[in-house]
């Protein structure tokens, strides 16, 4: 089908509409009452047809604005100003006869008489924006429903068409976009993209993609006489690797090296795909002697804390302006910081089956898309759970009122995901926009990029941090391997080093013995041999021996730090010692009292042996028998004697 010219056949793509929307004057009032709830909005003025004298033009949007206030993909809230802009739309194109159909609307013509036809009306910049938008969006969708081509034909390919598995709930891009190659190696990447947009994820593609068409427009502006890679040489590529630099450098790429590296490897891949298919476009010269190894810089380290953890400050400074976050977005951030669960599982939450009581504990429920795993389950808190119910009734009602026919917990009623949960990226959108108002700032006063697998990765050091076992925090995380769970452990050397750091900052303090007062350590060199007792207190068994103090850590036994007498088989004591079991009982007592109150229960249990082991002593010699584990045979003979029976 030629798409440059479908003033022939086209109006068997158009069907007929049914009343209020086959009228040539929508009158607002009466198009939404069974739409929006008139309650909610104010509804007014009216949207007139009557100015479009071509009745293919005439159709073939109200067909398309039909389509988007019955799906409510235009909201209630925009509904009047939509309307205005649909008004000046049509006072625009009636002006151009020509069109027979929307997809002959020429963007570069138009944008350029757009502005100067509405500036004489001395129409904002805003509106005039907004205009050119809702050609844009006519022209798509026109294109879209003429063009019966096969999806891997067009230049703008739909995931959802192609492959609907590969489409995350999460996620609101769903093309591929070709336009932008050049054109003489347009066929060439849609092949090479072919073989991958089964294999790999959106994201994945959608990069290749880019690295492959920066690739092209390099060889396309060096060499614009080439239809095929036969002639490329090693010089093109050292060429292109001054150029790639360049390329994203005047358009303010951030992480130029990130950026170069990737599209190094992609178009180095990609050159080494095509040989090995022996695609007929394919380089002579072998791919090893085009790319060099050293051609790709060092792969630049990405900042920890920027990427991929949100510190505590930054989470304390979210706690406290939740508030001023849209109410849509706030049980999902409560939910990610509980959970750490991916925002594309989030999103995918079903109210029917999302909550569970057991044994007294609350259980969040869900299906982990990416490891395929249904029905995992992560323990909350009461609070957790209460705002989940709170949702679950929200999302209860708008399923009787079919606006959430896939029972989502988190929806959207109108716009373009009505539905739909929203998307990650509008999430996103959201936090950043809320750390921009409210000054969420860094340690270095920057304001913070909130990222949403931040949540997951903070939630998973937090988990270490505590000490929960790597294999329960492999569960918790619904990994399928450890090694991925020990990537959140190589976080945690990080994390307790920065704490460690914050704590040498703020200084060291110790006790002064003569007059109680608490003094600052100073912990430069001169002081290394200070004997720091508040950490000792903390982390050591310390008690006084007679050439100094033993230090040994708590969980080491030694059986030499409480009385080793006491388990002595040598030791011997007779009636005679009463008084001073009973004096060291006492002191035992009052051992294990003191203890208690400092929260010393190492020492409780300890000196609750001891005070065991005098008690039995004590006993035998209360019945006035001598106390020797050895027994008389061992204390009064020697050598032989010990023998005779």
């Amino acid at each position: 089908m030629n798409l440059n010219n479908l003033s022939n056949g086209i109006s068997s793509y158009l069907y007929d509409l049914d009343e209020p929307w086959s009228a040539d004057i929508w009158n607002l009032q009466d198009l939404l009452k069974e739409i929006y709830n008139p309650k909610k909005i104010k509804l007014s003025g009216s949207l007139n047809f009557t100015i479009l004298k071509n009745e293919n033009l005439k159709k073939e949007i109200k067909i398309f604005l039909s389509k988007r206030i019955r799906n409510r993909i235009v909201t209630a809230g925009s509904i009047e100003y939509k309307f205005k802009v649909y008004n000046n739309l049509f006072e625009f194109m009636s002006k151009y006869k020509k069109y027979k159909t929307c997809i002959d609307i020429d963007y570069l013509k138009i944008d350029i008489e757009l502005n100067s036809y509405y500036i004489d009306k001395k129409i904002s910049k805003s509106d005039i924006k907004s205009i050119n938008s809702t050609l844009r969006q006519l022209k798509k969708y026109w294109l879209e429903t003429y063009d019966t081509r096969s999806e891997y034909e067009k230049d703008l390919w739909d995931i959802r068409k192609i492959n609907p598995k590969k489409v995350s709930l999460s996620q609101s891009k769903y093309h591929l976009n070709f336009t932008e190659v050049p054109e003489p190696y347009k066929n060439l990447a849609k092949k090479y993209m072919r073989v991958y947009i089964h294999k790999d994820s959106f994201g994945y593609c959608e990069k290749r993609l880019y690295s492959i068409r920066v690739f092209f427009t390099f060889i396309f502006e060096s060499h614009n006489d080439w239809v095929d890679l036969k002639l490329l040489q090693r010089k093109d590529i050292e060429n292109f690797i001054e150029w790639v630099h360049e390329w994203f450098k005047n358009r303010g790429t951030q992480r130029i090296d990130m950026q170069v590296w990737n599209v190094l490897i992609d178009a180095k891949n990609f050159v080494e795909y095509i040989q090995l298919a022996e695609y007929e476009e394919a380089p002579s010269k072998l791919v090893n002697r085009l790319f060099f190894k050293e051609d790709r810089p060092s792969k630049p380290i990405w900042n920890l804390n920027n990427e991929k953890y949100i510190p505590q400050n930054i989470l304390h400074q979210l706690e406290e302006n939740i508030e001023y976050l849209d109410s849509a977005y706030i049980p999902i951030v409560i939910i990610l910081r509980a959970t750490g669960l991916r925002i594309s599982d989030v999103l995918g939450i079903r109210y029917n089956k999302c909550l569970e009581l057991i044994n007294d504990g609350w259980y969040v429920v869900m299906d982990i898309s990416k490891t395929k795993i249904e029905n995992h389950r992560i323990p909350i808190t009461k609070e957790v759970a209460f705002i989940l119910q709170e949702q679950i009734k929200i999302a209860e009602k708008l399923y009787e009122m079919k606006e959430n026919p896939n029972k989502y917990i988190f929806v959207r009623e109108s716009g373009v995901r009505a539905g739909l949960p929203p998307s990650a990226r509008s999430l996103e959108l959201a936090l950043n926009k809320l750390a921009r108002e409210r000054n969420i700032v860094d340690d270095n006063g920057k304001v913070f990029h909130f990222k949403n697998h931040a949540f997951r990765h903070t939630k998973a050091v937090e988990l270490i941090n505590n000490g929960m076992n790597l294999l329960h925090v492999q569960k918790w995380l619904a990994h399928l391997s450890p090694e991925m769970t020990l990537k959140y452990a190589q976080l945690l050397d990080t994390t307790l080093r920065k704490s460690w750091e914050a704590v040498m900052q703020s200084g060291l303090f110790r006790i002064n013995t003569d007059n109680g007062a608490i003094e600052k350590i100073d912990l430069n060199i001169e002081n290394s041999d200070l004997i720091e007792w508040e950490y000792i207190r903390k982390n050591l068994d310390a008690v006084r021996i007679p050439l100094g103090y033993c230090l040994k850590p708590n969980k080491v036994q030694c059986n030499h730090q409480l009385n080793p007498c006491l388990t002595c088989s040598n030791m011997c004591t007779s009636p005679e010692f009463i008084h001073e079991f009973e004096i060291e009982i006492n002191e035992t007592l009052n051992q294990i009292e003191r203890a208690r109150q400092l929260g010393r229960l190492v020492w409780v249990e300890k000196n609750e042996i001891v005070l065991e082991k005098l008690k039995a002593i004590l006993d035998v010699l209360n019945e006035g028998k001598v106390y020797h584990k050895a027994g008389k045979q061992r204390r009064e003979f020697v050598g032989d004697e010990r023998n005779v029976k």
